[in-house]
């Protein structure tokens, strides 16, 4: 994590519940001071949109997995037609043109927003296949999470099974779940 005051919390915690074998770094997602080959396994959650710069971060992530390592994230949809940006509360700040995005919710809200980059299907699958080639996955996350019905998890899994009718529901899903391997 970058932010200090995240990790003196982050370390807190660990000590509460007894866990002594975990080593935290405070650096960017694009320098990660750790040698080559290292991980067998990296999570994002809730972080890619955060990220300066996606290509550099994705290439540290790619130079820090071991061989046959995986690197699993989520990522909110740009262009999620169904609920608000989760940062600003805002529907549809993923549909305006990128440069746009900041004067309008700086107009609405009276807030900055130019640390949040939402990612497109499409963005995290040119990213996946130039890092992961194809050994990824974009799926559908468990729907129960955003306090929809469970049974919706079942008709997210059987359109997973009909690929073109999942590849047009990922593209305005609210969310996607990325799965990899080096």
């Amino acid at each position: 994590d970058p932010g200090f005051n995240s990790l003196i919390l982050a370390q807190k915690n660990l000590e509460e519940k007894g866990i002594h074998n975990v080593q935290l770094v405070q650096a960017y997602s694009q320098h990660i001071p750790i040698p080559p080959d290292t991980f067998d396994y990296i999570s994002a959650l809730n972080v890619l949109e955060h990220v300066f710069d996606l290509d550099q971060t994705m290439s540290e992530i790619c130079r820090t997995l071991k061989p046959g390592g995986q690197f699993v994230a989520d990522s909110r949809n740009r262009f999620d037609p169904f609920f608000p940006e989760p940062h600003v509360k805002i529907r549809w700040v993923g549909m305006l043109p990128r440069k746009w995005a900041p004067r309008y919710v700086k107009w609405r809200t009276g807030t900055i927003y130019n640390h949040t980059f939402l990612l497109s299907y499409f963005d995290l699958r040119r990213s996946l296949i130039k890092y992961f080639g194809k050994q990824h996955k974009i799926i559908f996350p468990g729907v129960d999470a955003y306090g929809w019905p469970a049974w919706f998890n079942d008709l997210t899994h059987s359109l997973e099974r009909l690929p073109p009718l999942a590849f047009l529901a990922l593209q305005i899903f609210p969310s996607h779940l990325v799965i990899a391997q080096k």
